[in-house]
């Protein structure tokens, strides 16, 4: 999980949950609950990088080098 993609992944997927969490919380007075949404985003975008197989990097020498 060193490769800079998956921090960019999760800053992305992260970064939006947690502005429509703010927008829940705060317009629309959504509960306590509602925080649980970004930290989950999160933790299924690292585990989607730590479950990937190694051979789907750039550097394997595929079609387009």
């Amino acid at each position: 999980m060193r490769d800079p993609r998956c921090w960019r992944e999760v800053f992305l997927r992260g970064g939006l949950s947690l502005i429509i969490a703010v927008i829940c919380a705060v317009f629309l007075r959504a509960g306590a609950w509602v925080w649980i949404f970004p930290a989950a985003v999160v933790a299924l975008v690292l585990l989607k990088w730590a479950v990937r197989p190694k051979d789907l990097d750039d550097d394997h020498g595929g079609p387009n080098t």
